[in-house]
Order: C-alpha cells, then sequence, then structure tokens
C-alpha cells in the first residue's frame, strides 16, 4: 500500500480546524484529502442540494434542478440529498465534512442578501434573509467549512463565495452577474456531468462555461480554487457493476394532477394553508368559496409546492388525491360538496393514521366539515382574484400581444401607434380597471380570452365589456378567412391562430 505523509496530529483538546482561511493544513483535513483519493474509499461521495422558493419570490423549478443533477452524477458514486436552504439546513449542509454543496437561491440588494426560507415545517411560509456578515458570524460559530465544493446557483453572488471561501471552502463556484434559473440548473448539469467522467473541477468548470457561452448564455461564472478537485472512482464499485446516471424520479404513485398552466396569484391563500400544513396538530384544513373561483386549480398548486424536492411531503405516497390514498401523509379531496356517504367514510378513515392531514376542497363548510369527524377543521376561504392578478392573468392567456388599439380608445390613443405592442407593465395597469367586469372569477376570464382567440383576436378598441357578456367574443367582429391579424412585437404580420403564446 502506498505510503501518505500526515502533518503533526494535533493535542487533545485542540481545535479541530481554524475558522477562517484555508484549512488544508489541518491533521483532519489532510487526511480527509488523502483518503478520498485511496481506493478504498468508504462509500459514495455525498452532495448536499439546498433550495429557497419562498411564495412571495419568482418560483424556481426545483424539481427539474434537482432531477438534473441526479441525471448528470451516477448513482452509487455521488448520492443527491435534496433539502430546504434555511439558515439552520445551511450551516449543517456546510460542515459536513467532505461533502458537497449544491445552493440555489435568490439573492437581493445587488448580492448582499441571500433569500433563504423560514424553518416552519419545510412548506414555503416565509422568506429569510442572510446578510454577508450574518454568513460571516455563521460560518464562524460553526467551526469553519467542511465540504469540499460549493456551488452557489444565484444572481450575484461573488461577494457570498468569498465568504465560503474565506471560511475554510476549497471550492467555490459562483456566478457574479445575474442569471435565469433554467440558465443555471443548465451549467450545473453541464459541471457535474463533466465531475461525473472524473474530469479535473478546473477543466469541468472550463466546458461548462464555454458550453454556456456557445449556448446563448449571457450570465457570467466563477471559480475560486487553492487546488485540484476529482471524483475519484470507488475500489466497491467496479465499472461493470457502476449503476445507470440517476433518472429522473418515478413518476409518484398515485400521481398528482396536472397544474394549470396560467395559474396567478392566490399567494395569500397558499400561505395560509401551508401555515396549517406546517404543524401536524391541525388535522383538517377546509378550502372553501361560495362560488366558482378555482379551487381545484389551487389545490394543485399547493399539491405542487408541499411535493417538491425537500418538503415535507415529497417523498412518494406522501401526498395523493382522493380517492387514491396517502396513509400517513397529506390527502387532497376536490369537490367535497358530491361525496357520498361512503366515500365520506374513506376520507374519515385517512384520519385514523397517526400524522395524517386532510386538506378539503369545497363550497359548503357544512358539508365539508363532515369529513373532519371530531378533529378542529381549519377555515380558509379563497376570495375573488384582485384585480391585479386577474389582469395578469388575461395578459398569460392571451395568444398574442396586446396592442394600443386593444386597450385604449381611438381619443385616448392619440399619436400613438395603433399596432404598437403595449409593455407588460403598462398593460396591466390599463387593464386593472376594465378588468374588474368579470369580477375575479378565473373561469370567466379564460373563457372571454379563449373566445376571443377563436374568433381571430380581433382589436377591442379599449372596450372588454362584449368580451364578459354572455355571448363572449361573440359580439366582436370575425376576421375574414385568410385576413391577417395586427403585426405582432416585430412588425411582421402572421395569422393569429399560428402565432406563439405571449408570456407576459
Amino acid at each position: 500500500m502506498e505510503a501518505f505523509d500526515l502533518p503533526p496530529r494535533p493535542p487533545r483538546g485542540a481545535p479541530r480546524r481554524p475558522a477562517t482561511g484555508s484549512s488544508a493544513s489541518s491533521w483532519d483535513d489532510a487526511r480527509d484529502e488523502l483518503c478520498g483519493h485511496l481506493p478504498g474509499a468508504a462509500g459514495p461521495q455525498r452532495l448536499v442540494h439546498l433550495s429557497a422558493s419562498p411564495l412571495e419570490l419568482p418560483p424556481l423549478d426545483v424539481q427539474a434542478d434537482v432531477a438534473g443533477v441526479r441525471e448528470a452524477l451516477p448513482r452509487g458514486l455521488v448520492e443527491v440529498e435534496p433539502g430546504i436552504a434555511s439558515v439552520a439546513s445551511l450551516a449543517q449542509a456546510a460542515t459536513r465534512r467532505g461533502s458537497w454543496l449544491h445552493l440555489s437561491a435568490h439573492t437581493a440588494e445587488r448580492g448582499q442578501l441571500l433569500m433563504l426560507e423560514r424553518e416552519e415545517g419545510q412548506l414555503c411560509v416565509g422568506v429569510q434573509p442572510l446578510g454577508l456578515a450574518e454568513l460571516q458570524r455563521l460560518l464562524r460559530e460553526s467551526g469553519g467549512v467542511r465540504c469540499s465544493l460549493v456551488v452557489l446557483a444565484a444572481c450575484e453572488s461573488e461577494a457570498f463565495a468569498r465568504v465560503f471561501r474565506a471560511a475554510g471552502a476549497r471550492h467555490v463556484v459562483f456566478c457574479p452577474t445575474s442569471i435565469r434559473d433554467r440558465r443555471a440548473a443548465s451549467f450545473a448539469r453541464s459541471l457535474y456531468d463533466s465531475l461525473a467522467n472524473h474530469m479535473s473541477l478546473d477543466h469541468a468548470f472550463g466546458l461548462a462555461r464555454c458550453a454556456a457561452e456557445l449556448s446563448g448564455d449571457e450570465a457570467q461564472y466563477g471559480l475560486l480554487s487553492d487546488g485540484d478537485l476529482r471524483l475519484q472512482m470507488l475500489a466497491s464499485l467496479q465499472p461493470s457493476r457502476l449503476a445507470p446516471r440517476q433518472s429522473r424520479w418515478k413518476t409518484r404513485a398515485p400521481a398528482l394532477r396536472r397544474r394549470i398552466e396560467d395559474f396567478v396569484g392566490r399567494v395569500d391563500v397558499m400561505r395560509g394553508v401551508l401555515a396549517c400544513l406546517g404543524t401536524s396538530e391541525r388535522r383538517t384544513i377546509l378550502l372553501h368559496c361560495a362560488a366558482s373561483l378555482g379551487v381545484s386549480a389551487t389545490l394543485c398548486e399547493i399539491a405542487d409546492l408541499v411535493t417538491r424536492p425537500g418538503r415535507r411531503f415529497s417523498k412518494p405516497g406522501r401526498c395523493a388525491f382522493f380517492p387514491d390514498e396517502a396513509p400517513g401523509g397529506l390527502l387532497i379531496v376536490d369537490s367535497a360538496d358530491e361525496l357520498t356517504g361512503h366515500e365520506r367514510e374513506q376520507v374519515q378513515e385517512h384520519l385514523a393514521v397517526q400524522g395524517s392531514q386532510l386538506l378539503v376542497g369545497c363550497r359548503s363548510v357544512e358539508r365539508g366539515g363532515l369529513l373532519a369527524g371530531d378533529n378542529k377543521p381549519m377555515l380558509v376561504e379563497l376570495p375573488p382574484l384582485r384585480d391585479t392578478e386577474a389582469a395578469e392573468l388575461f395578459l398569460k392567456r392571451c395568444q398574442r400581444p396586446l396592442q394600443v388599439a386593444d386597450l385604449l380608445t381611438q381619443r385616448e390613443m392619440g399619436a400613438r401607434s395603433p399596432t404598437e405592442v403595449v409593455a407588460r407593465g403598462e398593460a396591466l395597469r390599463l387593464l386593472r380597471q376594465p378588468i374588474a367586469i368579470f369580477a375575479g372569477v378565473p373561469g370567466k376570464i379564460r373563457l372571454a380570452v379563449d373566445g376571443w382567440a377563436r374568433r381571430g383576436s380581433p382589436t377591442l378598441h379599449g372596450d372588454l365589456r362584449r368580451l364578459a357578456t354572455p355571448g363572449g367574443a361573440a359580439d366582436l367582429p370575425v376576421l375574414p378567412a385568410g385576413t391577417e391579424a395586427l403585426p405582432d412585437a416585430v412588425g411582421r404580420r402572421r395569422p393569429a391562430e399560428t402565432g406563439p403564446m405571449w408570456r407576459a
């Protein structure tokens, strides 16, 4: 066996590692650095994937991000552990000796604040900002960074990268500029894919950066490193026995319902539901409304939130829609008013299991409350959409950009061109008052906009009232066959039916 020279072991009771600066001189780190290259290293590499996507901030596609990392790394050689990025979990992950840390989160104040989540049942119910000085103190009190690699998938994260580096991290990957969620995930996937092919970190980083630039990624990436890092093949895992790269998670059994693609708003409602689900003491939650205001869509959105990687109900079988089952987990019941007596008994059996929770969508609180049995139901009302939310839904549902002639009358246009595309912010402002004719009912807005699109999306001339009539868009003129709609954003003329969906 090859011999290695270790520095003298510190006396008993001495600090295990310095609080700041490079830690390669400590006995423990030198041992770990060498043992990582021994043929008989015990166990796979650990990658802790922490993400923070609270309701108050633009959502991150955490599930796709985790799936991409799993696909890039061979199962058995690297084990990916998803989790929620809070102050406590970040400190724990940073101090896990020899592991890798991947942090996906938002920043604020031009990279001076890291936007983590509050620890309340792991259900994204609040933002916990963490400043540079606070991170320095956190890492110092934790004894410094012991993980061997830190990847910061966050905008303008250079200052935080330097804090991790000063606290003992040997290798830190970061992004000094703004970056889109998908671009960050693509870069990380390319980086890990190269590391899985046993390239050095420096080589893998250069390849991932080059691929990002050639694919049109305008973001920049940086690497702080004081040596080399290479993923080693374990002797216990022969190449012929190594499992294939980790595929996407298998479809949960039972599968959840598909989310509504143009879902908007409802942040306060979902925050209230998640706060109740965050404690097992709240067994039954009733989401109720007297009219058809999108209860089913809201339930689907909540189900997606609570089952994202690292969250409380993320494991298969922990969340299901009735009549499927989720023993000991969360059972979601939609249209509870229509259940038969036998079906109500089946739902009540779910609550007989310790730790089980019930989320019920209903119109009648009395009928929905029958499912709670002797448990106290927590009531959360679903109100109509606010005018700003209704305007956002209108924009998302449109199949072409809104133009000046759609939102303003002939007198209000003045000297502006009728075909001028209205910017999103102005469109939301102009829609805020006329959108009130839909009374905040999502279904009415979708029906009206879809009917308008089927008739070729003719110019609205600043009047949405005809869209809200029982006839819908029937009162609007029909474009003759072969007639083209108004020019699009770049002046090209195209048929309205075949144009791309405009994302507000």
